[in-house]
């Protein structure tokens, strides 16, 4: 349906993300059709439609991240990878009829609320106006991308860009490359350019923690099981969930809070690991892989100074430390 500036819509939605497309579902099973959803790119998605970075995939398990009323039963791996994620928000759009409320290639720059009508109004890219009674922001936590700023950037004559505005069949194959930072999307490219470029240098303000992800693929006998008992999917959401907080609460420890501590599985793991000492759950699977890492230089510099992680979170990679 065309966006209409001269009516007032009851629900106006900024972002046709996760978040976004949630409370689209959400408002028509409530019976609520009078809504819009302004999203600023040509796709829905959000961060996993602009996002395309060799390893990109959810750091939080593929039935966790999901919409409780949209399961899916057939993920093909415990952390499933963007195009995957993409395709299920697409597949949800469809089947829960979001598509015609959708505006695409239509930003949000300002909203205003009129107290003497106790409506919004909305101001988007094209200069035109949307009224609604209600707005939901959802535009998500990285609409700008953050560049380094680096003296002799400019003069640099091979390629350069971002992680979040990754080019259309670049490829790392045999080039040397340098990655600058150390954060989650570092965390998940590094293994990938490392199997293919010729060199990569790694340029790090600070030791990220990196836990094992186990993601070995669901077999074909799991997903059929999955397929013909969609309990057993709902089975592994509270799991997951119990799982997630546990992770959360070491990695939320900043001021006021206490440190993780030593007694906890996840504790040891993040103050602990990648050393081949610690005393942490699964030490078989973990020591071989500070093993692996032969020069003796290497781990110092891959080991966070602080026994915190303050408002930092974790990243979660199987490859990662590795030479």
């Amino acid at each position: 349906m065309p966006l209409d500036s001269t009516r007032t819509y009851r629900v106006a939605i900024i972002g046709a993300g996760p978040g976004g497309i949630c409370a689209a579902v959400r408002l028509r099973q409530a019976g609520i059709e009078d809504f819009v959803v302004l999203e600023q790119a040509e796709g829905i998605g959000g961060t996993w439609s602009r996002n395309r970075y060799p390893g990109l995939a959810c750091d939080v398990a593929s039935h966790f991240y999901s919409f409780s009323f949209a399961p899916k039963p057939d993920w093909s791996r415990p952390f499933a990878g963007q195009a995957e994620i993409l395709a299920y928000l697409e597949e949800v759009v469809a089947a829960f009829g979001i598509r015609p409320h959708v505006h695409l290639g239509t930003s949000v720059e300002a909203a205003h609320w009129d107290s003497e009508t106790a409506h919004w109004r909305l101001t988007t890219g094209h200069g035109s106006t949307v009224t609604a009674e209600t707005v939901v922001a959802g535009p998500g936590m990285f609409g700008e991308l953050r560049y380094p700023d680096i003296e002799g950037m400019d003069r640099f004559s091979g390629a350069s860009f971002h992680t979040g505005s990754w080019p259309a069949e670049h490829s790392l194959s045999g080039e040397r490359v340098a990655i600058v930072g150390s954060a989650a999307s570092a965390v998940q490219l590094l293994p990938e350019a490392a199997n293919v470029a010729r060199r990569v240098h790694l340029f790090q303000r600070s030791a990220n923690r990196v836990l094992p992800k186990e993601d070995t693929p669901f077999t074909g006998e799991q997903l059929a099981h999955f397929r013909q008992s969609p309990a057993s999917v709902a089975e592994l959401r509270p799991p997951t969930t119990s799982s997630s907080s546990s992770t959360s609460s070491t990695s939320t420890s900043g001021r006021g809070a206490a440190p993780p501590t030593t007694a906890s599985p996840s504790g040891r793991i993040v103050t602990q690991w990648p050393h081949s000492t610690a005393p942490v759950p699964r030490a078989d699977r973990l020591r071989p892989t500070a093993r692996r890492l032969r020069d003796p230089c290497a781990l110092p510099r891959l080991t966070p100074r602080s026994t915190t992680t303050n408002s930092s979170r974790p990243g979660s990679e199987q490859l990662h430390h590795r030479e």
